[in-house]
């Protein structure tokens, strides 16, 4: 049975960043495509901002599919998951809302690659 938190412990944020990789998943609202990406290690491209608040950097791929499904309207749904591989296995997600920045908003981009101390 699952284990809900109404926010990230220091804890909780903790396991996450310590995880190898962590994984994104989306789908638009309509259609059967589903979206899942490996993504690199929590520690160097993915931040929580506060206690009910995270970001990652994402890349373009091959479809750049979690960036148009949150660009979809009354869409936005990610969820990002962690997983340990080792001796103790837990599997942790984040269901969020997305929000886009993009290096040509300015001030808003700025803000964003600050707290990757980019």
């Amino acid at each position: 049975m699952p284990t809900f938190y109404p926010s990230i412990s220091s804890n909780l944020a903790d396991w996450a960043l310590n995880q190898p990789l962590f994984f994104t998943a989306s789908a638009p609202l309509a259609g059967r495509h589903v979206n899942i990406s490996p993504k690199g290690h929590p520690r160097s491209t993915f931040r929580i901002l506060d206690e009910n608040h995270a970001a990652y950097i994402d890349a373009t791929g091959s479809g750049s599919e979690t960036i148009s499904h949150a660009y979809e309207p009354g869409n936005g749904r990610v969820t990002i998951m962690f997983c340990s591989f080792g001796a103790s296995p837990r599997i942790m997600r984040f269901f969020c809302n997305a929000s886009v920045v993009e290096w040509d908003q300015g001030s808003r981009w700025d803000d964003a690659v600050k707290r990757f101390g980019m």
